[in-house]
């Protein structure tokens, strides 16, 4: 509702004009939306996902606070550019990281990688990334990648135990 007070010359009289609008639908919307968002970050959380946001034309990149747990760094509000986080993969994965990265660019095919981080202790974690990006208007280049990152690496443990073991039946 907006309202005016005004004054009628004639009568001396002030009056009150108010436009009503029906918001419902807006309402409605903004309500999925929020239970949407609850929905989302509960999956997120029970499953361990980070959620990563890459802005393509201005190389900023935004991390949820999973992701700062995953590559156990403190939680900072400034974004980082990519060259940031890729200082934190190992250069031997880096090249398989960004060809992913490449190919999801150009060939329009989701990100799905595998590879390694250094901790600030100096110890590792294998990551699987999973992403989609998004183009501008009307099939525009690549402008934004929205991903999941995950720690593998119990998982990465348990395949070079169990393949040490057939190694030594063979």
């Amino acid at each position: 509702v907006t309202s005016r007070y005004v004054e009628n010359p004639h009568t001396g009289h002030t009056e009150i004009y108010g436009v009503t609008r029906d918001i419902s639908q807006r309402k409605e919307i903004e309500d999925a939306l929020l239970e949407s968002s609850r929905r989302l970050r509960l999956a997120t959380q029970s499953a361990g996902f980070g959620i990563w946001d890459w802005d393509l034309r201005h190389d900023i990149v935004t991390w949820d606070e999973k992701m700062f747990a995953l590559h156990d760094l403190p939680v900072r509000a400034k974004p980082l550019s990519s060259e940031e986080w890729f200082c934190h993969v190992f250069p031997e994965d880096l090249p398989v990281l960004k060809d992913a990265i490449g190919r999801s660019r150009s060939e329009k095919e989701d990100i799905d990688v595998e590879f390694r981080v250094r901790l600030p202790s100096g110890a590792q974690r294998y990551m699987r990334a999973n992403a989609m990006v998004f183009r501008g208007a009307e099939g525009g280049g690549a402008d934004h990648i929205i991903g999941m990152l995950r720690d593998v690496t119990q998982r990465k443990r348990t395949q070079a135990v169990m393949q040490a073991r057939m190694d030594l039946a063979d």
